[in-house]
């Protein structure tokens, strides 16, 4: 159990310090603080649930990631659920990438009446200090986007890009 300023976190199962492993322990997290990570970006009820197995510099961990609402630069995504299963190699952490997306508000009314019911899909691997994927697909109604994903947790430079179609516009 850690209760914290900004994360309260539970946890049930084995932690084997003698062999340094996890045995199928189950944790769950939840941030207490939005803006915990980033003063840009706020993360409103996001809750993971996982189980966390194997030796601590090469685990893996099936989980469900829920985040209510995302706000970030006007824009507000809301209850985003990700389940999949990332894997720790010691180096980096690489997350399969199956979440659902109810909604995106923009504030753009030609893409907003689109953003609604997507999916995203893909790899993300998070090492050191940068966030890297090369193949997120977006998908909605109308609507698709294949995307890079570069960012680097150090300076905040975060880069998205990629083409994206759009059908009727």
């Amino acid at each position: 159990v850690l209760r914290a300023r900004g994360v309260n976190a539970d946890g049930d199962g084995a932690v084997d310090l003698a062999d340094n492993a996890f045995r199928d322990f189950d944790i769950g997290v939840q941030l207490l603080d939005a803006t915990l990570h980033s003063p840009d970006v706020a993360l409103n009820e996001l809750d993971l649930q996982g189980t966390l197995d194997g030796p601590f510099r090469a685990f893996s961990m099936p989980h469900t990631l829920s985040v209510d609402e995302i706000h970030a630069s006007g824009i507000v995504v809301s209850d985003v659920v990700q389940a999949g299963t990332l894997a720790f190699d010691g180096t980096r952490v690489t997350v399969p990438v199956d979440a659902s997306i109810r909604r995106i508000v923009s504030g753009n009314e030609l893409f907003d009446t689109r953003l609604v019911n997507g999916s995203l899909n893909g790899t993300i691997i998070y090492a050191g200090n940068e966030v890297l994927s090369d193949d997120l697909d977006v998908q909605f109604h109308g609507l698709r986007a294949q995307l890079r994903l570069n960012s680097n947790l150090d300076t905040g430079l975060t880069q998205v890009n990629g083409p994206a179609n759009i059908a009727d516009l």
